[in-house]
């Protein structure tokens, strides 16, 4: 696309791997684009992490952002700049745009040196990529975070199997010919009239061309030649390269040289690398390095900057097309070999070798023996649709430059007709008076005969085309519409019917690739591409034809064929690329008065002809075909691109002089009495002496959704229709976007030419939509066409159907009509329909019966709830709003709203119609609703309005004659889907470590059955055996997924171990499953990732089950917005919210002024024919009042992530701020520093008065600490939406009532009050309670044991009889307890996210009475912790040492730290001299420490920089380290043994010396005899032995006993307990005495 759009490119550096040197402080330099760079933190070693987020903004075409290029340089920053390079990658961003998603997610980059000669890898680099734009949503890396032990080698973004070489681009660039003149002339044709330049033609003097080569970043050029038109370089420019590359596009742009400014560009190509290589992996097939030519590639268009000067020469320019030979050669470098120079001249062999081979004509337009003549013909039925009244027209066909009448360098040609002015015909257009006079132009041209390529591209064409259009009924290629096949199968066809269409499809397929392709080999102009592709072809057919047949003989599912015919036309659509097409494309140009005006270009292989098959030829040859000129403009926003100056109707040729009787110009049925000439010589007319009549009947009904093109919001839109040389227009419908024409135009064409031709080859009927301006003038607001019904039979009598044809105003939508065709023969043997009937007072022909919709009586009900946000109009504010609604021709005006500030609601908000409304839901006409403000003098404004063309959702049966405000509940749905069963595997529940996730832990089995009921949200596993079942219950009873078993901790249990346990996070909930407390649901689908993440299982054992992802445990964290969940619908259950627009939009993309939003809905159904029929009751009854509603709103911010950076670290410092209305409430004092993944754990609470105050904008902003904040984005949110809705969105209701806990009840009235309000609401009975665990509602009886049998007894839990009301509450509709994740925007990159925020939202209306206490959602903080540890004696202590007499001894001490405090490390005195490895201490280690019970995490917090603001809090698992060294007086201490103590998970000590061996801690896979526990849930000190053990060769030796008494100390009793580190004071608890050895 060429639209320039916002887009963003998000790049998340992660970590690197193996990179080469030794003491390295790396960083990541990425440069994107064309001037934008950004850089990394500094990190130390080989393999750091950075896990940083850099964001790259572009306001570019996706043209132009296809073609930039990443470059990552990974630097070392000790060493100077010259010399920091350890390695870089490439990367264009077409690459990442064409990956599924737009990016690359936690990929590796393989980095190479380009310097270095050996090609070594200099290491790994893993990122995640992505492309953003309007509405894209960057991708989720949970699902691919892994461990350090991932497949990097499988994972590297290079091709799989290949490893980077070093290799050198050589393009041999002969030269070129017929390049436009891109200078002015002025000055030389005036020296030459001065006498001061050389005589002859000065538009070959014109242009000083240079022609350039990049790729990958990388650039080479030629020399300039100066002032010539044909240059001839003869040069080599070798450009180096790693091979393969991720950069797919080379880049060959002619450039004429400038003295003074820039270099203008002649013409641009761009050779996709993919198109001319091959890996070998496509149909089995051996690959190649990128090799081209030598072939001439065609350069198009000249922007010139003397063009707004005026020149003589201007018109031989402008669609000039220039052509270059070259050759692209790949080489692989061998190690050691010399860089070949960047620039060398060609070998003369092979330049007379080119010049042989391909006539390459640079001194000579002189034809010889090798080149071949071609004949390119074009006849003229027709030119229409011409816009302006131009004088002396013409039309010029040329190819290449042989056609162009203006270079006289070329042989004169029979390329223009005769020049004559056109005729009005009497409506809008102009056309050319060709009656029975058709005129012919032909052109003779001498190219290369490349016919074998073009022929093998037009049968693969051909085969493509025909899956399309006559099986697929796809318009194009590339619309993708809905094909027949699935329309079959989405009906429900029947199967036989079915399983005809895909054998008809299978047949023709194997019956083209069965077809013999063009062989190459030969051929004068062949290469080594050519063979290479051919052979990919061949195999390529061989290949679907082997696989069509084995389909068409096993297939059994329709759906299995469908996707294998499209995966069969993406193949052919792949190979049909032809990447060395050297003929030039035909140029058909209107000129007037020497003028070139406007112009088309059709590809020359469509109008090929082929004499040796008839499928070699193109899809348009010899055959009519309608081409639109378009005007000459590089202004990629100029009107001139949507407007039509033309039209022509053409019967074309292409083929070789040899061939040329093969061609005619009617059809084999025509009358011999016509003698036209086959070809006739040299340029004259063929003359048609019959003339047809023909009689066309365009039925236009009605419009919907036109663009506005007024101020006010509206257009009088009229019809243009154009057929042929007649056009013909309808009644102009005054201030209206849905326009009911009701009107047939009838047309009489007399019709010259050839009526089978005709038949098989009928142009469309053009409809162009004008807006008519109060002075007459037309403004275009778009076009469409139709195929008319052709009625040439006689005996054929077929009615033709309205249809709903799209708008198109350039690429801008512009609604639809409502139209239909028929295009009749008159003759004797047929008779006329009659006449259609007039409308009263203006007698225009209506639509007739038969063809205008059916209609039926039909009611209408509306909900006019009210207006909001409405936007001042004319600089006035509205005040008195009320609402027009038309729907059709009847319409509906509501009362006016007396004070918008007060009561934006209306007192009467429902309305009811009745109005005859078409039968079929195609032709029923959309819901206009304008709101219109109410102000003095009578005036009343349209302030704003909103169209609704798909009204089929509004569409309802007949409410019955017992309901009761039915529409208030939902009926209960049950889904039943065949999926997978998860079972436990008893013997891995029991203890499960990180060594353990290799193993799977779940079995997964075929025949199991899983129901979701939407009453109750509990998904149940249906089995045949209950023995069985009951057996799997036990199990998940008695097996939890943690890590040992023990008692809960009162303080490891808060609302985030709730929200952590039910994303997954066990590490984060402590023991929060254990309690019996209930989970926030999460979606099923989050689930089985955690699984697949935990437990290692691939993706392909759980593909069956995510068909549940609709389905849900017991608490929700939803992925996304809440209202945008399926059951939810946007909370439009009671109303909805329409945005309600005015004005035009100046751009073509771009949408009229935000104008306010309408709160409403409505209800259509039917009604019985006989008005004598009682009609249903009324669909809206009991209806809420409109009044203000004062409520209590509490906003729980949890956390965000994926924000984008703010400041130049490539961090944040976010904090938040609410905003409703005018109030606000700004966090900036509670920031969080450095991150973009905040936790903020912040409530608010706000008192509002809905409707006014319903929009709450929840905004995150950067804290700077000079400047102004930045804004980094805001989420939106409609309380007034949430408010009525029947789902209860006020306070979501949670799985079980509890009274204490970290989750008490919140709400404003218990459960058993709720339910009580529920049964008046509803007018049923009173519930009815038989105990507290038994109660009737509504004609059901509920009992607690249904829902709490297979739960677990909790103390938090409230009275049975609540626990009850609250379970039969959540069978109704209902929002569970949940937390939702709100997608940030920010203006400046509208629909690009910024960053997600996870948060909840409860209402409190107060008429309800006060709430509960709000959720403790903050931030868990640490406490103060004190390990205290005495050494008392050691025993078997390697010795390390001699002794001056010959003794082995060690001079023994210890050391002692917990993990991430190393810098906080302790040592004891030093035991020196020891004999027999013995030692006695007594000494004393105290480390304070911070602690999180429920993450069991220690927080380390601490300044990153002498420089930095704030504190960086870093988690480490608690773990106690201990290590015996030999102390030496010279040299280096010596290291002995150590051990290592998880204080969560420590072996229990052994109380004698004797008995403490290795077995007493975990070996490598977790083995261990003694007790495990937890040092917290101790509450006296630990005494005893520890092994002391090290690693030799892997393997674990013991060294050493270790005594000593360990305990863990809150910060209380460490000042009601004091101890002295070593034996200093206070030596108590106890007190220590000195060792006496």
């Amino acid at each position: 696309s060429e639209k320039v759009e916002d887009f963003q490119i998000r790049l998340k550096v992660i970590c690197a791997r193996q990179l080469t040197g030794s003491n390295i402080k790396p960083v990541v330099k990425v440069k994107a684009g064309k001037n934008q760079a950004k850089i990394t933190r500094i990190r130390k070693g080989s393999a750091p992490i950075w896990n940083e987020l850099l964001m790259f903004n572009f306001n570019e075409s996706l043209k132009e952002l296809y073609d930039y290029v990443f470059e990552f340089a990974l630097n070392n920053s000790r060493k100077l700049r010259s010399d920091a390079l350890i390695g870089s990658f490439k990367l264009d961003v077409g690459t990442i745009y064409d990956q599924p998603g737009h990016a690359f997610v936690r990929k590796w980059l393989l980095l190479t040196d380009p310097d270095d000669a050996s090609n070594s890898p200099k290491g790994y680099l893993k990122i995640t990529v992505c492309v953003l734009g309007a509405g894209d949503q960057p991708p989720d890396e949970s699902a691919g975070k892994d461990d350090d032990n991932d497949d990097v080698e499988g994972n590297l973004l290079t091709p799989a199997g290949a490893s980077l070489r070093a290799a050198t681009f050589t393009l041999r660039v002969y030269g070129a010919e017929d390049l436009p003149q891109m200078d002015s002339g002025s000055l030389k044709s005036m020296k030459q009239r001065i006498g001061l330049g050389e005589e002859g033609d000065i538009t070959k003097t014109l242009v000083d061309p240079f022609l350039s080569f990049i790729f990958a970043g990388k650039k080479r050029k030629t020399q300039i030649i100066k002032e010539t038109n044909q240059p001839e370089w003869n040069e080599e420019l070798n450009l180096p390269l790693k091979f393969p590359s991720m950069c797919d596009s080379i880049k060959l742009t002619i450039k004429d040289w400038d003295r003074i400014g820039s270099d203008d560009p002649i013409g641009t190509v761009i050779i996709p690398l993919s198109r001319i290589s091959s890996t070998g992996e496509e149909a089995n097939g051996a690959g190649f390095p990128p090799t081209f030519g030598p072939s001439f590639v065609n350069f198009y268009g000249s922007p010139r900057e003397f063009s707004k000067l005026g020149d003589s020469l201007d018109d031989l320019n402008i669609g000039k097309a220039s052509r270059a030979m070259v050759e692209l050669v790949t080489t692989m470098d061998e190690e050691g070999a010399e860089p070949a120079p960047p620039s060398q001249p060609i070998n003369d062999d092979q330049i007379a070798l080119v010049k042989v081979t391909f006539c390459f004509i640079i001194t000579t337009k002189k034809a010889t023996a090798i080149s071949y003549v071609f004949i390119l013909v074009v006849g003229f039925e027709s030119a229409n649709m011409i816009r302006k009244p131009l004088e002396r027209i013409e039309f010029e066909v040329s190819i290449g430059n042989y056609g162009n009448k203006f270079d006289t360098e070329v042989g004169a040609a029979s390329s223009t007709t005769e020049p004559g002015n056109p005729v009005f015909d009497g409506v809008n257009y102009h056309y050319m008076a060709w009656t029975s006079k058709k005129p012919i132009l032909m052109v003779t041209s001498q190219w290369e005969d490349i016919s074998f390529r073009l022929y093998a591209m037009n049968l693969i064409l051909r085969t493509c085309e025909r899956m399309v259009s006559q099986h697929i009924g796809l318009n194009t290629l590339d619309e993708g519409q809905i094909n027949h096949l699935n329309e079959l199968v989405k009906v429900e066809a029947d199967e036989i019917e079915i399983a005809s269409e895909i054998v008809s499809i299978l047949d023709m397929l194997i019956l083209e690739t069965s077809k013999k392709l063009p062989d190459p080999r030969g051929r004068t102009a062949s290469n080594q591409l050519d063979r290479r592709i051919h052979r990919q072809r061949l195999q390529t057919f061989v290949a679907i034809c082997e696989e069509a047949k084995d389909l068409r003989q096993n297939c059994t599912d329709a759906q299995e064929a469908i996707s294998a015919i499209n995966d069969f036309l993406e193949r052919l659509k792949l190979v049909s690329y032809e990447p060395q097409n050297s003929l030039p494309d035909v140029v058909v140009w209107m000129i007037s008065d020497n003028k070139r005006i406007a112009y088309a270009r059709i590809p020359a292989y469509e109008i090929l002809y082929s004499p040796e098959k008839p499928e070699f030829c193109g899809r348009y040859c010899a055959k009519p075909c309608t081409i639109t000129l378009k005007y000459p403009t590089a202004n990629a926003k100029s009107k001139k691109h949507y407007k039509v100056p033309a039209q022509l109707r053409i019967i074309a040729w292409l083929g070789r002089a040899a061939d040329q009787d093969s061609f005619e110009f009617h059809s084999h049925s025509a009358k011999k009495s016509k003698k036209i000439h086959k070809i006739p010589t040299p340029k004259i007319y063929i003359v048609y002496k019959d003339v047809s009549k023909l009689h066309l009947r365009a039925y236009i009904y009605q419009g919907r959704d036109l663009l506005p093109m007024d101020q006010d919001s509206f257009s009088d839109p009229v019809v243009m229709v154009s057929f042929l040389n007649q056009t013909h227009r309808t009644e102009v419908q005054q201030h209206t976007l849905n326009p009911v024409w009701d009107q047939t135009l009838m047309i009489d064409i007399q019709f010259y030419g050839d009526l089978e031709h005709l038949q098989r080859n009928c142009p469309d009927v053009l409809c162009e939509v004008f807006d008519k301006d109060d002075l007459g003038s037309l403004e275009f607001m778009g076009r469409t066409s139709g195929k008319p019904l052709l009625q040439f039979d006689p005996e054929e009598d077929e009615t033709p159907r309205l249809q709903w044809l799209n708008i198109r105003k350039a690429n801008q939508a512009g609604g639809n009509i409502l139209a239909a065709f028929e295009l009749i023969l008159k003759s004797d043997k047929r008779e006329m329909p009659i006449p259609p009937p007039l409308k009263p007072d203006i007698h225009v022909p209506m639509v007739p019966c038969g063809i205008r919709p059916v209609l039926q009586r039909t009611a209408i009900e509306f909900l006019v709830w009210g207006v909001r946000d409405m936007q001042s109009f004319q600089l006035l504010s509205v005040d008195s709003p009320s609402v027009l609604i038309q729907i059709g021709e009847v319409e509906i005006r509501t009362k006016i709203i007396k004070s918008l500030k007060k009561n934006p609601n209306f007192a009467e908000p429902i309305y009811y119609l009745e109005a005859n409304l078409p039968v079929d839901d195609l032709y029923f006409p959309p819901i206009v609703i304008r709101v219109k403000d109410n102000r003095k003098f009578g005036r009343r404004p349209t302030v704003g309005q909103h169209i609704i063309t798909n009204s089929i959702s509004y569409r309802i049966k007949p409410p019955p004659e017992e309901s009761q405000n039915w529409w208030l509940s939902v009926p209960e749905m049950t889904y039943e889907i065949e999926t997978v069963k998860v079972e436990f595997e008893e013997s891995k529940m029991e203890s499960i470590s990180e060594d353990d996730e290799a193993t799977p832990l779940l079995k997964f089995h075929e025949y199991t059955k899983v129901q979701y009921t939407s009453a109750d949200a509990a998904i149940t596993i249906l089995d045949s055996d209950d023995d069985t079942m009951m057996r799997k219950r036990k199990r998940k009873k008695k097996n939890r997924l943690f890590f040992h078993s023990e008692r809960i901790r009162e303080d490891e249990i808060d609302w985030w171990s709730k929200f952590y346990a039910s994303i997954g996070e066990s590490g984060m909930a402590g023991n929060y499953v254990e309690s019996g407390l209930d989970l926030i649901k999460v979606n099923i689908k989050t689930v089985l990732i955690k699984f697949c993440f935990h437990f290692c299982l691939s993706y392909t054992a759980i593909a069956s089950v995510t068909l549940l992802c609709t389905c849900y445990f017991n608490i929700f964290v939803y992925t996304n917005e809440l209202e945008k969940q399926e059951n939810f619908k946007h909370f439009g259950d009671f109303i909805q919210t329409f945005r309600l627009f005015r004005g035009k939009g100046v751009l073509e993309d771009e949408e009229p002024d935000f104008a306010g939003q309408f709160k409403g809905t409505f209800r259509i159904y039917t009604l019985p024919e006989d008005k004598r029929e009682p009609n249903p009751p009324k669909f809206f009854q009991n209806v809420p009042p409109t009044d203000v509603v004062e409520v209590k709103v509490r906003i729980y911010v949890i956390r965000a992530f994926e924000l984008a950076p703010q400041d130049s670290n490539g961090l944040a410092d976010p904090y938040l701020k609410i905003k409703v209305g005018k109030k606000r409430i700004v966090d900036r004092d509670n920031y969080i520093p450095n991150s973009l993944s905040p936790t903020f754990g912040r409530m608010f609470e706000l008192e509002l008065k809905l409707p006014m105050e319903k929009d709450l904008h929840v905004e995150v902003f950067d804290w700077d600490l000079i400047g102004t904040d930045d804004k980094i984005g805001e989420t939106v949110i409609d309380l007034e939406n949430r408010y009525l809705s029947k789902f209860k969105a006020w306070c979501a209701l949670p799985e079980t009532y509890c009274i204490s806990g970290p989750c008490p009840w919140r709400d404003q009235m218990r459960p058993k009050e709720w339910l009580e309000h529920k049964c008046r609401q509803e007018k049923w009975d009173e519930p009815v309670w038989n105990s507290n665990t038994c109660v009737m509602v509504g004609g059901n009886t509920y009992k607690l044991d249904d829902y709490e049998k297979d739960k677990k007894a909790c103390e938090h839990w409230g009275d049975a009889d609540e626990r009850l009301a609250l379970y039969i509450l959540r069978t109704f509709p209902h929002v569970s307890e949940h937390v939702e994740t709100r997608p940030l925007f920010y203006d400046a990159l509208p629909n690009i996210e910024q960053g997600r925020l996870q948060l909840w939202v409860d209402m409190f209306p107060k008429e309800y009475g006060d709430p509960g206490l709000p959720y403790n959602i903050e931030p868990r903080k640490p406490s103060k912790y004190f390990l205290r540890m005495i050494v008392w004696n050691c025993s078997e202590i390697p010795m390390m040492d001699v002794s001056m007499l010959g003794d082995k001894m060690s001079d023994i001490y210890f050391k002692g730290w917990i993990s991430g405090l190393e810098h906080k490390r302790q040592k004891t005195d030093v035991h020196y001299r020891s004999l027999d490895g013995t030692g006695n201490f007594n000494w004393r280690f105290v480390f304070p420490f911070d602690y999180l019970p429920q993450e069991r995490m220690v927080h380390v917090s601490k300044k990153e920089h002498l420089w930095s603001l704030d504190k960086t809090v870093t988690k480490f698992p608690p773990v106690l380290n201990i290590q015996v060294w030999d102390n030496d007086l010279f040299g280096p201490n010596e290291y002995i043994s150590e051990i290592i103590l998880p204080i969560t998970n420590m072996p229990k000590c052994c109380k004698f010396q004797r008995f403490c061996t290795l077995e007493n801690v975990p070996d490598m896979q977790g083995n261990c005899k003694m007790e495990m526990l937890n040092l917290f849930d101790q509450n006296t000190p630990l005494k005893g032995w520890w092994p002391l053990y090290k690693v030799v060769d892997g393997v674990r030796e013991q060294a050493g006993k270790l005594e000593m008494s360990v305990e863990i100390v809150s910060e209380e009793e460490e000042v009601e307990k004091p101890a002295g580190q070593g034996r200093d004071e206070p030596n108590m608890n106890p007190k220590l005495e000195k060792p006496k050895y």
